[in-house]
């Protein structure tokens, strides 16, 4: 064989070699979708006495003393733990409960959270309640002559 032609035969499998390993390089994997993982904090400054969190989101699912919830800001699901100092509030109710019996799924709720023993419990569950329509004047039905007159 030539030298001539080795040289470019070289030259060709070197250049195929480096677009290939340039491809495998850049390639990169899909985006996964985010994991929520459970965060065990223990508060090392005795200056602090807790740590609190909160939701506004929706009980999917009730299971005893865990919740399936749907944080409304960001659509993110996960469990929350109910602690044994549960307060739940129930719109049109005047006593608060910690009986974990009325709870609803699917509505709108307020969650307070604390961190205990490391992880965060639900202390308060707050129902919203739905908004009362606006208020609004009631306006006069224009009429021929009044709008002639304004001319």
């Amino acid at each position: 064989m030539p030298k001539d032609i080795r040289f470019y035969l070289f030259t060709g499998i070197v250049f195929l070699a480096g677009i290939g390993l340039g491809f495998f390089a850049n390639n990169k994997p899909a985006p996964s979708q985010p994991v929520i993982q459970e965060t065990k904090i223990n508060i090392d400054n005795p200056l602090y006495s807790s740590q609190i969190a909160n939701i506004r989101g929706r009980i999917d699912q009730i299971n005893g003393k865990n919740l399936a919830v749907t944080n409304l800001n960001n659509n993110i699901s996960g469990n929350v733990a109910v602690s044994d100092r549960i307060i739940i509030t129930i719109p049109g109710n005047n006593k608060p409960t910690s009986d974990l019996s009325v709870l609803e799924a699917g509505k709108e709720v307020l969650i307070g959270l604390e961190m205990i023993n490391g992880t965060y419990q639900a202390v308060t569950i707050q129902y919203i309640s739905a908004s009362p329509p606006l208020l609004r004047p009631a306006l006069k039905p224009a009429t021929q002559s009044s709008q002639l007159q304004s001319l």
